[in-house]
């Protein structure tokens, strides 16, 4: 009985160091078929110059 016991430890022994032992996996690759198409042009909002604000000097005048 006592060989029977230090056999299963030595292979609970092994199994657990042969399980520390083994590589990582790297990540999944993305799944590039559920990609959204990206936009062609620039929207008419981001290119039409913006309103700006007067801006005041420190000797008073206004320039635009």
């Amino acid at each position: 009985m006592r060989r029977f016991s230090i056999a299963a430890a030595a292979l609970c022994a092994a199994l657990a160091v042969a399980g520390c032992s083994s590589k990582p996996t790297p990540p999944p690759e993305p799944d590039m078929t559920r990609m959204i198409p990206v936009n062609k042009t620039v929207p008419p909002h981001l290119y039409t110059p913006a309103a700006s604000e007067p801006v005041a000097h420190k000797d008073g005048t206004q320039h635009e």
